[in-house]
């Protein structure tokens, strides 16, 4: 094949061009939708407020140790959860070893519930120990950050 000569000039049919179909071009009209944009802006009005909660002067338990809500996969109808009454107390780490070792495996399997679980035992044990330091020094004068 000699690649210095012109190409091969291709034939085409008056009968292969398609002359009932029109040629389109679309360029955007950004001017209508702006007219748009504005229509709904007037219509929502042009300050839209958000109104905040009632607030609560009882203050949330940060140990309630409650995932039913949090893991609705796990607890398809909260009969299990730990906050429920029973007939004998559980102590919630002996709640989580037993749902570790559930049966089913999907306590164990899900990706993020050993951690929740975790955490809340090391933040329950934690102001359980700092209770423990308040009490054993609170008859002490002020402690500086050197002793």
């Amino acid at each position: 094949m000699d690649l210095d000569s012109a190409p091969a000039s291709v034939e085409t049919d008056a009968s292969d061009d398609n002359d009932d179909c029109p040629v389109v071009a679309a360029v955007p009209d950004f001017s209508a939708q702006e007219t748009e944009i504005n229509a709904v802006r007037d219509m929502l009005g042009r300050y839209t407020y958000l109104t905040l909660l009632d607030f609560r002067t009882t203050p949330l338990n940060e140990f309630d140790r409650s995932q039913a809500l949090a893991f609705p996969t796990l607890f398809p109808i909260g009969a299990t959860e730990y906050t429920l009454p029973r007939m004998r107390f559980v102590t919630y780490k002996h709640y989580a070893r037993h749902l570790m070792k559930h049966e089913s495996g999907r306590f164990a399997r899900h990706p993020r519930f050993r951690y929740v679980v975790f955490n809340t035992i090391m933040r329950h044990r934690a102001s359980k120990s700092s209770g423990f330091y308040v009490r054993r020094f609170a008859d002490r004068p002020e402690i500086s950050l050197n002793q």
